[in-house]
């Protein structure tokens, strides 16, 4: 697993009518997150004693959505 930069350009507003307008949080900033946290810890216990995170799944695909 290796490290994937973070996401920190979000940006969004609300558009004249109300609506919004920018980025949303989706699978691929998901799976980033996860696999980051995963390489952290395993980054980790390379300096400190062995500890577990709890089983974050799978990586996320679009179809997992609950709503089309």
């Amino acid at each position: 697993m290796e490290w994937i930069t973070p996401k920190t350009d979000w940006k969004g507003y609300a558009d004249k009518d109300g609506n919004y307008q920018g980025d949303y949080f989706n699978v691929e900033d998901y799976n980033r997150i996860k696999n980051n946290i995963k390489y952290l810890r395993d980054f980790a216990i390379t300096l400190y004693k062995d500890f577990t995170i709890g089983d974050m799944g799978q990586d996320k695909e679009y179809t997992d959505y609950p709503y089309d």
